[in-house]
C-alpha cells in the first residue's frame, strides 16, 4: 500500500527541528503553519497538504492562523489527520500529587473530610472554570437551589439567613436564573454582607428576583464553588488564591486522569480586522480534517461585558469564548472535526465569517454553545453569511450555562443549516436572531454592538416596535435556510424556547 503523501508531517513523536518529513516529522501544528508560510512565499501557487499523525498533542496556548498562511487565490492548504489515525488536541493540563486534607477547613462536611482530596497546581496554572477527568465535564460544587428576596437589581441580591456561606474557600460565583428562565447568569461575587445582601461584580441580565415563571420549582439561585456545597462524587472547589484544587473523588482513593484547561481558544484564524471601516482582509482557504479538540475553559463574567452579551447574554460578541474560532475568515472548512469536552462553545464565526462550512462534525459535552455565527451589530456592515453547517451532530451542550443554543446565528444571514442532529441539550436546538435592545446607553442586551454611526435618526429614536420598519435594514439574520434537521430531547432545563427559534 502506497504511503499518503503530504507537504509536511507532524507526529507526536516528532521534533520541531526536524524538516517536516514522514521520517522526520515535526512535534507542532504550530511549526508545520510555518513551514507551510515559509512555502508560501517560495514557491508558485498550488494547494498544499499536511498530515498529522494520531495521537495527542498539547496545547498551552492558543494556535493562530493569520494571513501569511492563507491559501493561494484557487487553492486550498489543508491540515489533514493521517488517514485512519486521530489528531488530538488537548489544552488539559493534569492535576497529580492528590493527598488526603489534614486540617480543618471553614465549610467543609467533616464526615466526608476522610474522602476529600487536594492537590496543590502546577506551575503556571492559576485560574480555571472548568475541570474534566476522563468521562468529561466535572461537576463544580453548588450548594442547594434557593428563592432571592423580593427586593433585588442587576448588581444586589438578597437572602435569608444560612443561604450564602459568609466564609469560604474559593472564589465564590452564584449561578442565577435572573427573573426570567430563558437565560441564567454566572456571576462573581463582589461582597457578602452578613445581614443579608449580596452584591456581584458583573451585571446580570435581568434584576436577581425570583422568576416570574418557568421550570425552577425549588429556587433560581445556586451559591458556587464553596466547599459548603462539596457533596457530590466529581465535584470540586478552586481556591485560586492559595493555589489549590479539592475534589470528591467518583471513587475511594485519589482522583485519576483530571486536566484542568491552560487555555480557553485552542485555535484561531484572525484575519485584519477594521472594526471601525467599512471591510476586513480576511484569512481565506483553510481546511481542517479528521482533528479532535478538547480541554478547553470558559471566559468568565466580568463588569465590562455589560450590553456585549449576543440576546440574553446567551453568548458574547467578539469574545474568546470558543475552543475554535474563526474571526475574519472566509471559505474556511471543518469536516469530520470532534469538539468535545469544553467548558464553553465549541465554534464560533465572528465578524466577517463567508462561505466558511461545517460538515460531518461532533459537538458534545460543552459548557455553552455549540456554533455560534455571530456578525457585526446592526448597522450597514453586513459580512458574516453565505456559511454552512451541515451534516454535523451535537449533543449535550450548555452543561455549565444550560441557556445557550445548541447552533445559534446572530446578525447572520444567508446561511445553510442543514441535515444536521441536535439532542439532549438543555434549551433551544437552532437560534436564528438579529434581535437586540436599542438602547443608547449601554445598559440593554446587545446594544453597545449597535453601529450607531452608521444607522439613521429614525433608527435611533423611539422604541423597538416603533422604530422597527426603520431598523430592520440595518438586521442582518435574513435568508437563513434552516431545514431537514432532527431535532429532539431538547428544551431539557430552562423554560421559554422551542425547537427553532426565530426572532
Amino acid at each position: 500500500m502506497t504511503a499518503p503523501t503530504a507537504d509536511f508531517y507532524v507526529a507526536p513523536t516528532g521534533n520541531d527541528s526536524h524538516p517536516g518529513t514522514q521520517d522526520q516529522p515535526f512535534a507542532t501544528l504550530a511549526r508545520a503553519r510555518d513551514a507551510v508560510r515559509q512555502l508560501l512565499r517560495t514557491q508558485p501557487a498550488r494547494d498544499l497538504r499536511v498530515l498529522i499523525r494520531g495521537g495527542l498533542y498539547r496545547v498551552s496556548e492558543t494556535i493562530v492562523f493569520g494571513l501569511p498562511d492563507s491559501a493561494p487565490e484557487g487553492h486550498t492548504v489543508t491540515y489533514d489527520a493521517y488517514p485512519g489515525e486521530r489528531p488530538v488536541f488537548s489544552g488539559g493540563v493534569p492535576i497529580e500529587g492528590w493527598r488526603e486534607v489534614t486540617e480543618d477547613l471553614p465549610g467543609l462536611d467533616p464526615a466526608l473530610r476522610p474522602r476529600v482530596r487536594v492537590a496543590d497546581l502546577p506551575p503556571g496554572l492559576t485560574h480555571f472554570r472548568a475541570l474534566f477527568d476522563g468521562t468529561g465535564l466535572l461537576p463544580r460544587a453548588a450548594g442547594e437551589p434557593f428563592f432571592p428576596g423580593p427586593e433585588g437589581d442587576r448588581r444586589t441580591m438578597h437572602f435569608a439567613p444560612g443561604q450564602v456561606p459568609t466564609e469560604y474557600v474559593g472564589d465564590l460565583e452564584i449561578r442565577i436564573v435572573p427573573k426570567y428562565p430563558w437565560c441564567i447568569n454566572l456571576l462573581p461575587v463582589a461582597s457578602i454582607d452578613p445581614a443579608g445582601t449580596l452584591r456581584t461584580s458583573a451585571w446580570a441580565t435581568y434584576p436577581m428576583l425570583p422568576p416570574t415563571f418557568g421550570p425552577f420549582p425549588d429556587g433560581n439561585v445556586w451559591v458556587e464553588n464553596v466547599l459548603h456545597a462539596l457533596r457530590a462524587p466529581g465535584q470540586w472547589v478552586l481556591d485560586a488564591k492559595n493555589a489549590r484544587l479539592y475534589c470528591l473523588p467518583r471513587h475511594d482513593g485519589p482522583p485519576e486522569g483530571i486536566l484542568a484547561p491552560a487555555v480557553t481558544e485552542l485555535l484561531r484564524i484572525e484575519g485584519e480586522v477594521n472594526y471601525d471601516g467599512p471591510t476586513d482582509t480576511p484569512v481565506r482557504g483553510l481546511a481542517f480534517r479528521g482533528l479532535t479538540f478538547l480541554h478547553a475553559d470558559r471566559m468568565p463574567w466580568s463588569e465590562d461585558l455589560l450590553g456585549w452579551g449576543v440576546q440574553h447574554d446567551w453568548e458574547w460578541f467578539d469574545r474568546p469564548t470558543a475552543m475554535v474560532r474563526l474571526r475574519s475568515a472566509e471559505s474556511c472548512t471543518f469536516a469530520r472535526c470532534r469538539f468535545a469536552h469544553g467548558g464553553g462553545t465549541g465554534l464560533r464565526m465572528d465578524l466577517h465569517a463567508q462561505r466558511n462550512a461545517l460538515r460531518g462534525c461532533l459537538f458534545e459535552d460543552l459548557g455553552a454553545v455549540g456554533v455560534l455565527l455571530a456578525g457585526y451589530g446592526p448597522g450597514t456592515k453586513d459580512v458574516n453569511r453565505d456559511n454552512e453547517v451541515a451534516d454535523t451532530e451535537v449533543r449535550r451542550t450548555g452543561q455549565i450555562l444550560p441557556h445557550a443554543p445548541a447552533i445559534f446565528a446572530w446578525q447572520s444571514g444567508h446561511n445553510t443549516i442543514v441535515h444536521n442532529e441536535v439532542h439532549h441539550v438543555p434549551y433551544t436546538p437552532i437560534v436564528v436572531s438579529g434581535r437586540i435592545q436599542w438602547d443608547r446607553e449601554g445598559m440593554g442586551e446587545c446594544s453597545r454592538t449597535v453601529r450607531w454611526n452608521e444607522v439613521s435618526p429614525d433608527a435611533r429614536r423611539g422604541t423597538d416596535l416603533e422604530s422597527w420598519r426603520t431598523r430592520e435594514p440595518y438586521l442582518h439574520a435574513r435568508h437563513n435556510r434552516v431545514t431537514n434537521n432532527d431535532l429532539h430531547h431538547y428544551m431539557q432545563v430552562m423554560g421559554d424556547g422551542n425547537a427553532i427559534y426565530v426572532s
